[in-house]
């Protein structure tokens, strides 16, 4: 039922922003004619399941860039894309995604197939879940450009100062979450692009973060990643909160 329910409102929330939709794809095309203005990756979903993802395509087709990860000095990105990547709008069409039955409101995050490769068999357990558009994880690092900009190697700097995070707190949300609790996720992923810091707050209180612990402080963003690097989760016991 919570399936039809969601396929139900993607249809309805797709429908009402298609004339929003319609501006940048409009935008894109005029900006870089040379591909559609749509983009489709492949991503790893539900048990291992290769699917077609979604999204307002926001850079050029570089084919000498053979990095997957994008930092905010990428010089891919269209002008345009800058926009729509700063407010999300580049995930509208994932509600097509949500449509097909690929995709959920909320859920992990689905990677490439390339990263998932790294995934320690704990961190294969996010596997069972039907990937999502926002999850506490996409609010912590909604800036993950900004986090790989200093880096030569943004694939290399993800999956050393994000992924492991990003994979603790999914794991740790995607445990005993609820209705309740993706709905606050929903509200709190609009929340973060007005009050981004109370957004986070709340992040870590729907974690359960112990006040004052590593996690609290990095799912609140007060300290800088670098200093608090993490081996991937490779049992539930090395998530120690």
């Amino acid at each position: 039922m919570k399936n039809i329910l969601e396929r139900l409102l993607a249809f309805v929330v797709l429908f009402l922003l298609t004339p929003l939709l319609s501006v940048f794809l409009l935008l894109i095309f005029l900006e870089d004619p040379s591909s559609s203005p749509i983009y489709v990756q492949q991503r790893v979903g539900k048990h291992g399941k290769l699917f077609r993802l979604y999204k307002l395509r926001s850079m050029r087709p570089l084919k000498s860039v053979n990095f997957t990860s994008t930092s905010s000095k990428d010089p891919r990105i269209l002008k345009t894309g800058r926009i729509i990547r700063k407010i999300k709008l580049d995930e509208i069409p994932q509600l097509v995604n949500i449509i097909f039955g690929t995709m959920s409101f909320v859920g992990p995050r689905p990677n490439v197939q390339v990263d998932v490769d790294l995934y320690t068999p704990y961190e294969r357990t996010l596997l069972q879940y039907l990937p999502g558009i926002t999850d506490p994880s996409s609010i912590i690092f909604s800036d993950e450009s900004s986090i790989l900009e200093p880096y030569s190697s943004p694939d290399l700097a993800y999956n050393k100062l994000i992924r492991p995070w990003k994979n603790v707190f999914a794991l740790r949300y995607f445990k005993d979450n609820t209705s309740l609790t993706d709905f606050l996720v929903i509200i709190l992923t609009f929340m973060s692009g007005i009050n981004r810091v109370n957004a986070l707050r709340l992040v870590s209180k729907i974690l359960k973060c112990p006040s004052n612990s590593i996690y609290s402080n990095v799912a609140k963003r007060s300290i800088p990643l670098e200093q608090v690097i993490i081996d991937p989760p490779v049992s539930a016991s090395s998530i120690s909160w």
